[in-house]
């Protein structure tokens, strides 16, 4: 299955209207991170050129340097796991884990 036939499957199984992101545009990530569980996402308003999007694994930081701008096109280097919900729009979070636990919810942006 093609990642975008991926991304819809999960906006249609959460109801959530697809928004999809270029490859060419930039996540947070906390690239420290990776290698713990769980993998966690959340969505905001991106503004040109971002996604929106910040992944992490753990717990989480507010330091400064938590998270690093990467563009999608590299995630899998850090987070494979988390690209057929990058589909997902604004105000939405998601928590997973490599033992298949999955939650998905709509918490919206403020």
């Amino acid at each position: 299955m093609v990642l975008s036939e991926l991304q819809i499957a999960m906006c249609e199984k959460h109801d959530a209207e697809y928004k999809p992101c270029m490859l060419s545009e930039i996540a947070g990530v906390a690239i420290d991170t990776v290698g713990l569980q769980p993998i966690q996402g959340v969505r905001l308003e991106g503004v040109k050129g971002e996604t929106g999007w910040y992944l992490w694994a753990g717990d989480y930081s507010d330091t400064d340097d938590f998270f690093k701008p990467v563009h999608l096109e590299h995630i899998d280097k850090f987070f494979p796991e988390v690209k057929s919900y990058l589909g997902l729009g604004a105000g939405y979070k998601f928590i997973i884990d490599d033992e298949g636990y999955e939650d998905v919810w709509y918490e919206g942006c403020s």
